[in-house]
């Protein structure tokens, strides 16, 4: 037989050979994927993938450009059509190497050898690629105790992955190292997709489906969202549109459950179809708030649900889920709080009280009681939300640590600072360790983070992290993003706690602009940012400017008493001190 003369390294020796950054390695990575799946299109399953037999060639002419090749097919076998190996050794044989070898080939009951086993042997070898050690940890004094922990298949816990394998990576590399074969990627091919949709900054699929996350990837591609209540429902067309791509990718994915396409489709229909087109037509207030109308068409749409999906009640919660989540963004409470519950009941009577929708629902209905000012009520609802995203997602889990950023929140509004530091603390660290300083999420808690050490005197530390979580918001989100807004009220505040208060006047004014235009005179934030820009106008002995302020804020505080007569009450102490 004349085979072809490789003349390479192992992919192992190669990789502290040459300085490979990530985009190159993935580059590798993929092309042995590409070799793997070759093999499978023409039903040889290889059962010893190992770095060891992936030669790498580098060019003589650019010895940076590295070609890998799978060699070394002796045990391979032939698959049957199911993708099942036709051929199998005796029960006491095992084959291949214990370091890279999946559950079901040393242990038969845990399922067949199969194209999945590969899967999993390409999934160790790219984790100790990326970052030079492996998922697990199988070092055994025995042969026996080997075999032991290949069947047991005890991965490190994720809060333990190394840094480079973070954020969309850590999902990848979680599905594709999972102890069931139906629960890795269906193929190899799924797996290099995967991976190269994380080069490209496009969703994943290892992750569930998400509108908010589909909706990040987008912003993190284009960079800059447009301004005002009418870019936050573009931007939020986009997420659905994203939503119903989504379904399609449900539909056609043989490892999405039933439920899930489902949902997805419901959710991306109703909304598209029966309210998105409204929202859109309807006319905006003179402030850029939402006028009466718009609020109607809600509620409108909103009203078809029961009808619509009587007797689908889990297909319901998630429709409502999204029309709370509207509500929500448009500053309405009272309805925000109404459809959350109603989606929280339907997903716990049909789904359980501690799975992952249920569990969404809890903690949004939290954020909503939140916007009510509810504070024991939020509580209430955060600390469940947390146990149970703790206990069924971990504690890195970009969904965990929103929760416990909440929670940290309702910790800081009522004065338990130790809590909210230690809670916030742990956020940050965890978010800055898998999600990078630029996920929004992590900003938000650095961002709260500051806000408790400035109620703790640390001044100096609450102004650097401030200003640090306003300019990479900038850069991330755009000048005119919401989080962005918060993000500069708050630097603005800290300036003017370090007795900056010149700065902090340049810091507010675009944000009082921005909040004016995006949520009106009378909304909550921008009664705010007038408070904060009239002791700013005092501590630079401008009182006219700061009494001027103050007065609009007490009209806009009077124009809903049952909402705002505390703060209302509050605003006009401020007024007495400044006119005594």
């Amino acid at each position: 037989i004349a085979m072809e003369l490789i003349e390479g390294e192992p992919l192992s020796h190669c990789q502290h050979a040459i300085d490979l950054d990530l985009d190159q390695q993935l580059e590798i990575l993929l092309a042995v994927c590409e070799a793997v799946q070759h093999a499978h299109d023409r039903g040889i399953i290889h059962r010893d993938l190992k770095p060891g037999n992936i030669l790498v060639q580098r060019d003589s002419n650019d010895p940076a450009s590295l070609t890998p090749k799978v060699v070394d097919f002796g045990v391979a076998m032939i698959a049957s059509p199911d993708g099942n190996a036709t051929l199998t050794g005796t029960p006491s044989e095992i084959v291949g190497t214990l370091n890279y070898m999946s559950p079901e080939m040393v242990s038969p009951s845990l399922g067949s050898v199969s194209e999945r086993s590969d899967m999993f042997a390409l999934g160790a070898i790219g984790f100790e690629w990326l970052s030079g050690e492996l998922p697990y940890n199988r070092h055994a004094d025995s042969i026996l105790d080997a075999i032991r922990l290949v069947e047991e298949c005890s991965i490190a816990p994720m809060a333990r992955w190394p840094s480079a394998i973070k954020g969309d990576l850590r999902a990848i590399f979680n599905k594709a190292l999972q102890r069931d074969p139906a629960a890795r990627y269906r193929s190899v091919r799924d797996f290099a997709d995967d991976l190269q949709r994380f080069r490209e900054r496009v969703p994943i699929r290892a992750r569930a489906p998400s509108a908010m996350y589909r909706l990040q990837k987008f912003i993190s591609r284009n960079r800059i969202l447009a301004g005002g209540v009418l870019a936050t429902i573009l931007a939020m067309a986009v997420g659905l549109a994203l939503f119903a791509v989504e379904a399609s990718h449900a539909r056609r994915a043989a490892a999405v459950s039933k439920y899930e396409a489902e949902k997805a489709n419901a959710v991306s229909s109703f909304i598209t179809n029966d309210f998105l087109m409204k929202l859109l037509a309807a006319r905006l207030g003179t402030s850029g708030t939402p006028t009466a109308e718009t609020a109607e068409l809600v509620r409108q749409s909103a009203e078809s649900i029961d009808a619509m999906f009587d007797d689908r009640p889990s297909i319901e919660a998630a429709v409502r889920n999204e029309i709370a989540t509207i509500y929500y963004n448009l500053g309405l409470g009272r309805e925000s709080a109404e459809q959350f519950t109603m989606a929280l009941e339907l997903w716990e009577s049909q789904l359980g009280p501690d799975h992952v929708d249920t569990l969404k629902a809890v903690n949004n209905l939290g954020q909503a009681k939140m916007l009510l000012r509810e504070i024991d009520d939020a509580e209430r609802l955060f600390r469940r939300a947390l146990a149970g995203r703790m206990a069924q997602l971990g504690e890195d889990d970009s969904f965990t640590l929103a929760t416990m950023n909440n929670l940290a929140e309702v910790c800081r509004r009522t004065e338990r600072m130790d809590e909210a530091e230690r809670l916030l603390s742990r956020a940050v660290e965890l978010g800055q360790a898998w999600f990078g300083l630029t996920d929004k999420n992590t900003m938000i808690a650095a961002a709260n983070l500051g806000s408790v050490w400035i109620q703790t005197g640390k001044i100096d530390q609450a102004k650097k992290l401030h200003l640090d979580v306003l300019e990479n918001c900038k850069k991330t989100l755009g000048e005119n993003h919401i989080t962005t807004m918060y993000a500069g009220s708050r630097a603005a505040q800290t300036l003017l706690k370090a007795d900056e208060p010149e700065r902090a006047l340049e810091t507010i004014q675009p944000v009082f602009e921005q909040f004016y235009a995006l949520r009106g005179e009378t909304h909550h934030d921008t009664i705010t940012v007038r408070r904060v820009l009239a002791r700013i106008y005092r501590a630079l002995n401008q009182s006219e400017a700061a009494r001027d302020q103050l007065e609009h804020a007490i009209k806009a505080a009077e124009s809903d008493p049952k909402q705002f007569s505390q703060l209302a009450q509050q605003i006009r102490s401020e007024l007495q001190q400044l006119n005594k």
